[in-house]
């Protein structure tokens, strides 16, 4: 009896663990604010970031209050990146990837965070420093980028710390940095790179990689393009994107959504306007998917789908199995209980 108690004891723990593989995740700690203190040097004051003027050969330290309204202390981490630019004309400034060749000086570059963490006791506030120095710095446009605030427990970190993983759902705020030096006005230039196919999202998709090679922010983005098999003159893909943006020196894909998983070999024409203020670009080519290529990308789609559908079979099946012992178990307790009767 005690033997059996225990067996199913063991089995439910390990139902749950199994059960919790991928959703294991704690209470996200977001009981806190940041809040900038803005410079003189500030250009917009009606504005919540850092829009600042700088000269050459300057130093100057930018304040960021960390404020914990919990009531546990809390440990900060901050970091600070280069504005990039996502799929489809999506401007972030806490993602970090390879800086595109057009961006010379980055904000990173002269920008740094003096505390990168930072612990904050409950109902306290903790200043983040930022250094900015521009000696032999130089520059037109603007440099942007941000700096993101994330929050743990201090048992959090140090769980954190001890598995090597994040557990928690953590919170993040993410304030922008814009910087300029001089008031000269630069003109917008998007440069069409190449297109190709990729899997994106567990799906084949045709994209195109398009560069602003300028040191200017553009918002309000429209984006209209189609992908069109040469043969049946049919659009298998198309993107349609309203109020999108682009950070400054930037490179970006543009992602063609279809109702297909897979793309099939073939000729196909691109066609892509986009659409910022009063300019317009219109780029069109040529792509063609070989058979070897075709079978390659779509390939990557089966295995992605295979493993995820492997992991969730697995999963379910062990749960089978537990369940079908626990079902057993008791069925053979009752059945010894009946026979002492």
């Amino acid at each position: 009896m005690k033997k059996n108690k225990t067996v199913v004891t063991f089995i439910i723990a390990l139902m749950i663990m199994v059960g919790n593989i991928s959703t294991v995740r704690a209470d996200a700690y977001e009981k806190f604010s940041i809040n900038p203190i803005i410079p003189d040097n500030q250009i917009n004051q009606n504005v919540g970031y850092f829009d600042l003027k700088l000269e050459p050969n300057m130093k100057q330290t930018l304040e960021l209050e960390v404020i914990n309204q919990g009531n546990e202390t809390m440990v900060a981490t901050v970091l600070l990146a280069d504005a990039t630019t996502n799929n489809n004309a999506s401007k972030q400034f806490s993602t970090i990837k390879e800086a595109d060749a057009s961006l010379t000086t980055p904000l990173t570059s002269f920008t740094k965070v003096r505390e990168e963490s930072v612990e904050v006791a409950p109902h306290a506030t903790e200043i983040v420093h930022i250094d900015i120095d521009t000696d032999g710095v130089d520059f037109d446009g603007i440099r942007l980028g941000g700096i993101t605030v994330i929050a743990d427990t201090d048992s959090d970190k140090k769980e954190t710390g001890a598995q090597g993983v994040t557990l928690n759902n953590r919170v993040a705020y993410t304030l922008g940095v814009q910087t300029r030096m001089h008031d000269s006005t630069e003109m917008s230039n998007l440069n069409y790179i190449k297109t190709e196919t990729e899997v994106i999202d567990l799906n084949a998709r045709f994209v195109s990689v398009i560069q602003n090679d300028q040191p200017i922010l553009m918002n309000g983005v429209t984006l209209n393009g189609t992908i069109r098999d040469t043969k049946t003159d049919k659009v298998v893909a198309s993107v349609n994107k309203q109020n999108g943006s682009i950070s400054p020196n930037t490179n970006f894909k543009v992602v063609y959504t279809s109702e297909q998983q897979t793309i099939e070999p073939g000729t196909y024409a691109m066609d892509l306007e986009i659409k910022h203020e009063t300019s317009s670009w219109h780029f069109s080519d040529t792509l063609v998917v070989s058979e070897e290529a075709s079978a390659n990308t779509n390939q990557n789609v089966v295995n992605f789908n295979q493993n995820s559908n492997m992991l969730t079979w697995l999963l379910l099946s062990i749960m089978g199995i537990m369940l079908f012992i626990i079902i057993l178990l008791v069925w053979k307790r009752r059945k010894d209980k009946n026979n002492h009767i």
